[in-house]
């Protein structure tokens, strides 16, 4: 519940919250698997746009539960990087595995609205899967900052 209302009306935390709070949503929604969440590097200072933060939120808890309800996995293990005006989050599970090319969108929404999210932001989705040899999801998503130091919010693909 608790993330539903956030998702309606986040608070203004700063990027560092924003870190805490996905790593609090990943072990909530990881805690009946073994599994392993980790950060890397610093996130930068001030606050993130709201809708960044809740697009970033939404793949990771989606790609999360995808993991979590279809891989059949021993283990998660969930990375997230913050360094030179980027973040990137990996999920990696051991499960089964799946042909990326042969599943369809229209079976289920999961990797589609991944997908869907990510483009909305010009950030970069890439599914790595194969059968037998488990799942890694990952996502990289620019952070622009403003001449002001504020972090911009960044809607249209980057040219080129």
């Amino acid at each position: 519940m608790r993330d539903i209302v956030w998702m309606l009306s986040p608070s203004s935390e700063s990027w560092k919250e924003l870190a805490q709070r996905m790593e609090l949503i990943a072990n909530r929604l990881l805690a009946e698997i073994s599994h392993e969440v980790s950060q890397h590097g610093e996130p930068p200072s001030g606050d993130p746009p709201v809708n960044w933060a809740r697009c970033v939120v939404s793949i990771l808890k989606e790609a999360l539960t995808n993991a979590y309800r279809h891989s059949g996995a021993d283990k998660i293990h969930v990375n997230m990087y913050w360094a030179n005006q980027e973040f990137k989050l990996c999920v990696k599970d051991d499960g089964c595995g799946f042909d990326v090319d042969s599943v369809s969108t229209t079976k289920g929404l999961g990797l589609g609205n991944l997908r869907h999210r990510a483009q909305a932001f010009a950030m970069k989705l890439e599914i790595l899967s194969e059968q037998g040899e488990g799942t890694l999801v990952t996502l990289l998503a620019p952070i622009s900052k403003t001449k002001s130091g504020k972090v911009a919010e960044n809607r249209h693909k980057p040219e080129r």
